[in-house]
């Protein structure tokens, strides 16, 4: 595998099934992350987390010829790791008598840096899901510190400052269905 390993999902997913160890390396590199952050934002303990990584990697070596929609791999992972999570809980929960006192005060705790790093992925993940040209309108418009002028971006993008608006409107909504499949436990439309 050459030093310009492309990252995308489904090349890296190509060679690590021919057994390149760099494409595992990238894969946990990219991902390992946004596993932990799932655990995290289950409830596990730090040292829970880092088993459920490794689960959940092992599950990826066993499943990897098997995923059918490669694209999807961030959702795989997501789903894979909290029902791991669930797992791990319930075991931990029937291994131990838990006195009341001592359960945490809510079973979804609130966004921490974990929760905001599994967001950012995901939307990530979900605009390489959307067309060229909605990526790029929505990050010239949301991706500077400085909110550019709809004039500015139809310049740079070669549309009609008029049509700037109503293609942002049909990228974002078509940005909020890539999440909602990609994340739903953080981007469902009811939140």
């Amino acid at each position: 595998m050459a030093h310009d390993v492309s990252t995308d999902d489904e090349t890296l997913i190509d060679h690590a099934l021919q057994g390149e160890d760099r494409a595992w390396e990238i894969l946990i590199a990219k991902y390992g992350q946004l596993v932990w952050s799932v655990g995290r934002s289950c409830g596990l303990s730090a040292a829970d987390t880092d088993d459920l990584v490794q689960v959940v990697f092992g599950a990826l070596v066993r499943s990897l010829g098997r995923i059918e929609q490669r694209d999807r791999l961030a959702s795989w992972l997501i789903t894979t790791a909290k029902r791991e999570a669930w797992r791990l809980s319930e075991k931990n929960r029937r291994e131990r008598a838990t006195a009341p006192e001592d359960l945490p005060e809510s079973v979804h705790p609130p966004e921490d840096e974990d929760d905001a790093f599994a967001k950012r992925q995901a939307v990530r993940t979900a605009l390489s899901g959307i067309g060229n040209r909605c990526q790029e309108l929505l990050q010239d418009l949301f991706g500077n510190l400085q909110v550019p002028s709809y004039d500015d971006v139809a310049a740079r993008l070669g549309l009609n400052p008029n049509s700037v608006g109503p293609i942002r409107r049909r990228c974002l909504q078509d940005l909020m269905k890539e999440l909602e499949s990609v994340a739903p436990e953080f981007f469902s439309g009811s939140s």
